[in-house]
């Protein structure tokens, strides 16, 4: 027996040149098992012992040459995801050692027939896709054994094939001989890792797991490393979930490098989402301190970055992080985080030209502004409506060429807004569309002052913009505004127009508005029916309250005998609570007491609100509350009536452009769901959150879907706040687009798809699954089906002149365009295409299908390409 060693690295990989006959022409002899004497370490093969017999073919001698080879180079080759860092450093190495992994050798062996078939393996494997791989392994199950497959398994991962070994390793699991073989796993797992195959490293390492074992520390290290350095930080959740294992079910101590690599992505995310790390920075800080390795000094400042930016700022803490700064000798005052949450200290206490003295001394220093420090004293100088100083910040701000100015264009046009300063207002409008991507938040306060200013031709164009723009949209507070400036002029027809629009969207209208809206169509002896409130509650509130009650919301009894209030109560610090808190005062907006509604923006409706005394809440509080405490059990099923809830469903229809915009969807990933009610199925909109043109189509697509939405997916807030994952109720009008899409749950294409490729089921086919590349050529990602669907498609594509080729990768067909057809399919498909797309498709210059996944799959068939020409031949 012989040992290898868990940190050799494969060399590249040696395709044989002898041409063999098959080996197995007849039944192999009973298997036969010996044992060697145990070997040097780090040597899978060296020269048989005496009284085993030579190698005795040269396909087995140049496998073991091979074998032989790998040792020479290990020594002096680093490779992978530690090329450069110190991971083979000899006082380290042992503190990330894998499990020592002992493979059979060869020349071990008495049979030549083993030996051969052995070696044609190795050989013959790693040359071939995932379906022939597997029949040539289901082929050798009458002879083969686990200490077989393992040697096959490590050939692979020492010629740096490590997908083949990933697949014998994957077959192995499967047969009745398996016996876990924790080094292997091992081993498996960190070569994967080591190659950036995340994906098929954690389900190794998941294995080891349900096995009842703790993976090595190499393991948890690896994939650490590995999810991090996926581009764009679209796994650090996934990173910060091993490296929490890592500490708390194997009790190891990370590397400082490692600690600092993960903190480093925690503050580096970039929008203000970082502040939703901070309770895994201070773990990682925890951890640093606890194993008494040295803390850097970015690792003080990103601390009290990540406070100074939580909605609610723990000052104790910061002061506390700023001491233990100058203990270790560091000097918070040379670095721009530092001035950053001083200015905010000051701006908190009430003293905003304090923190402009700190922005003038850190210039004073030498020490460059950044973005986050004219974005802090913007804000702060707007709230302290110092005008001028504003203004000449944010000139300073725009000629120095930095990028993200919207934020600081937001608070400037607030700020003109509340001085009622309408002209400066759009000029800064202006200069903040030319120079930044419009939102609906900037539109929104045009919208607002123009109509304050009586404007309102212009604030019908500009409102009429946000409808029509799919990239802006509109939503309660903007249709509110464009309705009571439709009133103040005193246009009843445009106004009920709006109305009828806010109705269907199911908008809440300002009762104020309402009522204006009421005299003035009297006037023209037309009568509108108010929205009047149901002081009933429907079902989907009484199941809303059920939860919250169980969460622990109070209520409490009226003077009046049978009459209850109920109290919601949300805590200030959790951002959780703070969107809950939106929503419920959203859905109960009607029960709310007058003190307690707000028409402003989420930002300013209190966490702490009350419904008006009623009686209809009686029956909760009976249920909920024996002498003031909550009951600790409740019986199952509903407890109104005691039936189940059945969904609630839409009595509506998707209209033509919906179901357009959805097969478009579904044939770039899309996925549905079949509900537990039969023939309801719900749509699951899924996009990627590193990519802008998703961002974009996000907000489109919310906005078009809005009233198929459940509950908890809407959002009546700016596009910022929209999630990348949201869903429709369950309805029975999905049925027909599931029982054409999907079938037992898999994707396949529909057999009249040909017919339904209209333009606008192209373009959003693009902008969901599709890409334009930089040289022109546009490609679509199709999810699901088979070739023949396929051929359908690209029959249809030709009947419109569109020559494309088709490629296969994995389970996904790619369609791609490339010349005069990218050009005529573009031509197609623009009228649909949401405005400014087409430059962020191509700035991203890659696939941005719903799953783009790091993790290439390459168990797939043979690549497939179809010309027109190629088809006829």
């Amino acid at each position: 027996m012989a040992t290898t060693s868990p940190c050799a690295a494969p060399s590249p990989s040696l395709r044989c040149p002898l041409a063999l006959s098959h080996p197995f022409a007849s039944p192999p002899p009973p298997a036969l098992r010996l044992a060697g004497p145990k070997l040097l370490p780090g040597r899978l093969a060296v020269s048989p012992p005496p009284g085993i017999p030579a190698v005795a073919s040269a396909l087995e001698s140049l496998i073991l040459d091979l074998d032989d080879d790998e040792e020479d180079e290990d020594e002096e080759t680093e490779f992978g995801l530690f090329q450069g860092e110190a991971w083979a450093a000899a006082d380290e190495r042992e503190a990330v050692r894998s499990p020592e992994l002992v493979v059979p050798q060869l020349e071990e062996l008495p049979e030549q027939w083993r030996r051969s078939r052995i070696a044609w393996l190795c050989k013959e494997l790693p040359a071939y896709k995932h379906s022939t791989f597997t029949r040539i392994l289901n082929a050798q199950r009458k002879w083969i054994t686990q200490d077989d497959a393992t040697y096959v398994a490590v050939h692979c991962l020492r010629i740096r094939s490590n997908d083949a070994a990933f697949r014998v390793y994957s077959w192995m699991v499967r047969q009745h001989w398996f016996r876990f073989n924790f080094a292997l796993a091992t081993r498996v797992a960190d070569c994967l890792g080591r190659d950036g195959k995340v994906e098929k490293c954690r389900e190794v390492f998941e294995a080891m797991v349900k096995q009842g074992r703790v993976p090595a520390e190499s393991t948890f290290h690896i994939l650490i490393v590995a999810y991090l350095s996926v581009p764009k930080g679209r796994c650090l959740e996934e990173a910060c979930t091993i490296y929490n294992q890592m500490i708390q079910m194997g009790g190891y101590k990370p590397r400082l490098s490692l600690h600092n690599s993960l903190f480093r992505a925690l503050v580096s995310k970039t929008g203000g989402t970082a502040k939703y790390n901070l309770k895994q920075a201070e773990f990682v800080y925890h951890n640093v301190v606890t194993t008494n390795l040295d803390v850097h000094k970015d690792v003080y400042a990103g601390l009290i970055w990540l406070h100074s930016y939580q909605d609610v700022i723990d000052r104790e803490r910061i002061i506390a992080l700023r001491k233990e700064m100058k203990q270790a000798g560091f000097d918070e005052g040379i670095d721009v985080l530092a001035y950053v949450c001083r200015m905010e200290a000051y701006a908190r206490t009430g003293e905003p030209m304090k923190s402009l003295d700190m922005f003038k001394e850190m210039k004073d220093k030498n020490i460059p502004p950044n973005v986050a420090s004219y974005h802090k004293i913007i804000e702060i100088m707007t709230k302290a409506r110092e005008v001028d100083i504003v203004e000449q910040l944010m000139n300073e701000f725009i000629e120095s060429d930095m990028k993200h100015l919207m934020p600081a264009f937001l608070d400037l046009m607030y700020m003109y807004m509340d001085l009622d300063m309408h002209e400066k207002l759009e000029l800064t409008f202006l200069k903040c569309i030319a120079r930044c991507r419009p939102n609906r938040i900037l539109y929104t306060i045009y919208l607002e002052s123009l109509v304050k200013v009586g404007n309102i031709e212009k604030a019908e164009e500009v409102f009429g913009e946000m409808h029509n723009n799919g990239m802006i949209g509109t939503n309660t507070k903007s249709c509110n505004i464009m309705l009571r400036g439709y009133l103040s002029a005193e246009d009843y027809q445009k106004a009920e127009k709006v109305y009828d629009m806010m109705s269907k969207k199911k908008y809440d209208v300002q009762a104020d508005s309402l009522e204006k809206l009421q005299s003035g169509l009297l006037l023209n002896k037309k009568v509108i029916k108010p929205k009047t409130v149901s002081m009933k509650l429907d079902q989907e509130q009484r199941e809303i309250l059920i939860g919250l009650l169980l969460g622990g919301t109070r209520m409490e009894s009226y003077a009046q005998r049978g009459v209850h209030i109920v109290h919601f109560q949300f805590q200030e610090d959790s951002n959780a609570h703070s969107v809950l808190r939106v929503h419920i005062h959203e859905r109960f907006f009607e029960w709310l007491s007058s003190a307690s509604r707000s028409f402003d923006d989420g930002s300013k409706i209190p966490y702490q609100f009350s419904t008006i005394p009623h009686q209809h809440f009686s029956f909760f509080a009976d249920q909920f509350f024996l002498k003031g405490r909550l009951l600790e059990k409740l019986q199952s099923g509903l407890l109104l009536n005691k039936k189940v809830i059945k969904p609630k469903t839409v009595s509506m229809k998707l209209d033509q452009e919906q179901r357009e915009i959805l097969i478009g969807l579904l044939l770039g990933g899309t996925r549905m769901e079949s509900y537990a009610q039969r023939g309801v199925h719900i749509v699951h909109f899924q996009f990627q959150e590193d990519s802008n043109a998703h961002s974009v189509l996000r907000v489109h697509i919310h906005e078009r879907f809005f009233e198929w939405l459940s509950s908890a997916s809407r959002s009546f807030d700016d596009g910022s706040k929209i999630p990348y994952q949201f869903s429709t109720i369950p309805h029975q009008h999905f049925s027909f687009f599931a029982d054409q899409f999907f079938l037992k749950g898999q994707p396949v294409l529909p057999k009249l798809i040909h017919r339904w490729l209209t333009p606008r089921v192209l373009a959003y086919w693009f902008m969901f699954g599709g890409s334009k590349l930089p040289s022109g050529d546009i490609v679509l990602k199709l999810s699901g089906g088979n070739s023949e669907g396929v051929e359908r498609i690209v029959n249809s594509l030709h009947t419109q002149s569109l020559t494309s080729k088709v490629k296969r990768k994995g389970r996904f067909f790619w369609i791609g365009f490339q010349g005069s057809n990218a050009e005529s399919f573009w031509r197609i498909i623009e009228p649909h295409v949401l405005n400014n797309f087409a430059s962020l498709v191509t700035q991203e210059g890659s696939s941005i299908g719903s799953d783009g996944t790091q993790d290439t799959d390459t168990d797939s068939d043979d690549d497939m390409q179809m010309t027109d020409t190629e088809r006829d031949e």
